[in-house]
């Protein structure tokens, strides 16, 4: 399961759930995920900056991050 669809059940099951206990460990998850979504930006923006765009080390940057895309298109999330 992707990273993407991780975060987007996490955050359903913080919206719909009652029980404290669920939901503490789903925010504790959520945010972890949430984190490391935000690492992977700033690891594109550092890698594709300054005029680094048609580097290698910005081409590998931005393939992870489709990567992670494709996974959360075709994942079971997208047929919701």
């Amino acid at each position: 399961m992707s990273e993407k669809t991780e975060l987007e059940i996490a955050k359903q099951t913080l919206k719909n759930s009652k029980d404290p206990a669920e939901r503490e460990k789903v925010q504790q998850k959520y945010d972890a995920l949430l984190e490391k979504d935000i690492a992977s930006d700033k690891e594109v923006i550092a890698a594709c900056s300054n005029g680094n765009a048609g580097s290698s080390a910005c081409a590998s940057a931005r393939l992870k991050v489709i990567a992670s895309k494709e996974g959360y298109e075709d994942g079971p999330y997208k047929r919701l």
